[in-house]
């Protein structure tokens, strides 16, 4: 496949204001940092050491866990980086230091679980250093691992304490049944679609944090962790529903050409398709821009 360019100069231009401010970048990394095909490609490493050059503070934010990304994606960032982490539900260093985290309590965790399952959905949450799955789920996806995850049935579980529960497969007919049961629970809800493990048609996909809790709440922890303003001195990048949190406290919303329509209307502007390497050519052009107005002031 064929990667396109696209020129960002008059975007750059017509938010040089709002851009000159810009002293923090949050990433997410599914349809953001990584294609469709979960690869991260040369360029996007490439741009994360460069943005590490500089003196603005990079981070992801992100519905993924800890052990999902540690040996995949992690590496590529300064291991005292801070991300934002399990749809908000944590705030942890590139080697694994916990710097915040609200949990869900162990017996409600396993409840939710357990109704999914007789639901026929699947489920998936992280306790510790390890991604725990539903055994379908488990089953499907042990041999189509491509980022070395640590990994394992539920079943293994003892204390179910997480930070975040992704509930996958949900039909319709048995969503408002779920629904029902967690507006019982005060938890935060992020509802989006995804293609089942049977047969690739779409199903609901429920991510649960805390009450309270979501990308955007702990975004704002993260900017003052580095002493800035979320509103003010920081930009993100994403594509989904989950996302949304964030658009709507940053100082600038950028969403990607692939990004659910939702996102798309509730961002500053679009840049272009994942796959096309649209993040690294949009933030490399920007740092260009950067160091010339830095000079035009000289």
């Amino acid at each position: 496949m064929t990667k396109r360019t696209q020129d960002y100069s008059q975007i750059l231009e017509e938010k040089r204001d709002e851009l000159s401010k810009i002293k923090g970048i949050l990433v997410d990394i599914d349809g953001t940092l990584v294609d469709l095909q979960k690869y991260f490609s040369e360029e996007s490493k490439l741009m994360v050491k460069r943005v590490e050059q500089t003196d603005l503070v990079l981070g992801l934010c992100t519905g993924r866990s800890y052990p999902m990304i540690k040996k995949y994606i992690l590496p590529n960032f300064s291991q005292e980086s801070f991300h934002v982490l399990e749809d908000g539900g944590q705030i942890i260093t590139s080697n694994g230091q916990v710097e915040y985290e609200k949990k869900i309590e162990s017996n409600l965790v396993r409840e939710i679980c357990t109704i999914a399952r007789q639901v026929g959905g699947e489920f998936g949450l992280t306790v510790g250093e390890t991604v725990y799955y539903s055994q379908n789920f488990y089953d499907f996806i042990k041999n189509k691992d491509s980022w070395d995850l640590d990994m394992a049935p539920a079943s293994e579980l003892k204390n179910w304490a997480t930070t975040c529960i992704n509930l996958f497969n949900i039909s319709n007919e048995s969503l408002d049944k779920i629904l029902q049961m967690l507006d019982k629970t005060d938890l935060n809800i992020v509802k989006c679609k995804a293609k089942k493990l049977d047969d690739g048609d779409f199903a609901n996909v429920l991510h649960l944090t805390a009450p309270g809790v979501n990308k955007g709440t702990t975004a704002e922890a993260w900017a003052k962790i580095h002493g800035l303003s979320l509103s003010d001195e920081i930009m993100m990048f994403g594509d989904g529903y989950n996302d949304d949190s964030v658009m709507k406290k940053v100082a600038l919303g950028i969403a990607m050409g692939n990004a659910v329509p939702e996102l798309k209307k509730a961002t500053d502007f679009v840049i272009g398709h994942v796959d096309d390497d649209s993040l690294p050519d949009f933030i490399n052009q920007f740092l260009d821009k950067r160091r010339s107005w830095f000079l035009e002031k000289k």
